[in-house]
């Protein structure tokens, strides 16, 4: 099965030529299906950007959304938009309302957007102030609130993958789990180096990160591979041998395909 992985590609960052060139390169590759760890655009146009994504490729279309995809937004304006834009087409499949979906007789496909958990490095000292605490209703609040509002959006993850993973190990030998937030401090890269604890809690999330592998546990003959994006820095992570976690590079304005090969390519 021919796969195309894309990742943080932040079509707000481009003209409408520049996304038409870039999604007509991928579908080129003939995919059969696309997987999007998140970081479309941004909620006031990510309509348009889903429209132009449906109408280039008549496959599926499994997505997950990022924090940039809530800019200029609230977490549940978004996530009723993002149900709308699901219910007008065809191919796209938001993977934090899907159930188990089966890639081929062994390999499963689920996901959740997720959000950082704030629970690794130090948030309680950290003043670092991002563009989601500004563009983000939710998180434009004071700092208690603000991490209560982060942790909600986690749990919500945590409690989907709590759900739906043991019929997706019964189901199948390989579970591909496409989210958006790396869900381990080892996969939270920044320039190839780990990530600054004050800018680790907004980097990674700790409690679906004990989640996956509180299964993987319990499930020592099936594997597992994580697929994520966020922090723009690539790389592999395995918290324990049956699960790997891989973290998409991204550059702004130059997205690219993170994985264009024949399956099986994880």
């Amino acid at each position: 099965m021919r796969l195309c992985w894309l990742t943080d590609i932040h079509f707000d960052h481009l003209d409408n030529e520049s996304i038409h060139d870039f999604l007509s390169m991928v579908a080129g590759y003939r995919p059969q299906a696309v997987l999007i760890s998140g970081d479309i655009g941004t909620a006031e146009r990510d309509n348009e950007y889903f429209a132009q994504i449906d109408k280039t490729f008549n496959v599926p279309i499994y997505f997950v959304l990022g924090n940039h995809d809530f800019f200029h937004g609230a977490f549940a304006t978004v996530k009723m938009q993002t149900i709308e834009i699901v219910a007008r087409s065809r191919n796209l499949h938001w993977l934090d309302r899907s159930e188990v979906i089966m890639l081929d007789e062994t390999t499963s496909l689920i996901g959740h957007s997720s959000w950082a958990d704030g629970r690794f490095g130090d948030y309680e000292h950290s003043e670092v102030q991002l563009a989601d605490h500004v563009l983000i209703g939710d998180l434009n609040v004071d700092l208690s609130e603000r991490l209560r509002n982060m942790q909600a959006f986690t749990q919500e993850a945590a409690d989907h993958f709590n759900r739906i993973l043991p019929e997706a190990l019964n189901q199948s030998q390989h579970v591909i789990v496409v989210t958006h937030v790396p869900p381990f401090e080892e996969a939270s890269l920044f320039r190839g180096k780990p990530t600054d604890r004050m800018w680790l809690p907004f980097y990674a999330c700790k409690r679906v990160g004990e989640v996956l592998v509180d299964h993987m546990d319990r499930y020592p003959d099936k594997r597992m591979t994580v697929l994520c994006g966020h922090t723009h820095g690539q790389c592999r992570y395995e918290p324990v041998p049956n699960l790997e976690v891989r973290v998409g590079g991204a550059t702004y304005g130059r997205p690219e395909i993170q994985q264009p090969t024949d399956w099986p390519w994880i």
